[in-house]
């Protein structure tokens, strides 16, 4: 199902929480406002462009983002892996700056669980930054707390860099793609 538009009021008046069911997916056409916002396992939450939340998130399914990901200050903790969550990303060109999740003005972002990471077929090059901390703390910037899948086109590395989650991709050379 798609919910088009706003869905609680960024800053204030926001919902007392949406939940995924744990099959099936939730699609975001908007911003959102949640005290909490479950992705249950099984069950995705899609958005389908960059998109500004405010609450916490408890992420046990998957997060399929669209675009960036901006966690305002209001929020709550970011728990991006309560249960093996998975982060699903679209291409590179989808991302502001390159950056998947904003949580600069987030309080926590955590990754309590071990969670995986499914790059675009298209990112074979580059990089991205998967979370952006800037450092206000948390455990999702911990390259142990991540697996990310991989493809024939690119291999993947991990690396923290000021609180921040860096994925490189670096093409395969035609050998190893054959």
């Amino acid at each position: 199902s798609t919910v088009t538009g706003l869905v609680g009021a960024v800053g204030g008046f926001e919902l007392a929480g949406i939940t995924t069911g744990t099959t099936g997916v939730v699609t975001l056409d908007g911003n959102w406002a949640a005290t909490t916002t479950t992705i249950q396992a099984g069950g995705t939450l899609k958005t389908t462009a960059a998109r500004t939340m405010e609450g916490a998130i408890a992420n046990s399914g998957t997060l399929d983002l669209g675009g960036t990901l901006t966690l305002t200050a209001g929020g709550g903790t970011a728990e991006l892996g309560t249960a093996a969550g998975t982060i699903m990303l679209a291409p590179v060109s989808d991302y502001t700056s390159s950056v998947v999740i904003s949580a600069a003005a987030n309080t926590v972002v955590n990754a309590t669980t071990a969670g995986t990471i499914t790059p675009d077929a298209s990112f074979t090059s580059g990089t991205l930054t998967i979370i952006d901390d800037t450092g206000a703390g948390g455990t999702a910037a911990d390259v142990a707390k991540w697996t990310v899948t991989s493809n024939a086109l690119a291999s993947y590395a991990l690396s923290v860099n000021t609180g921040d989650l860096i994925l490189t991709a670096t093409a395969n050379s035609s050998s190893a793609i054959a």
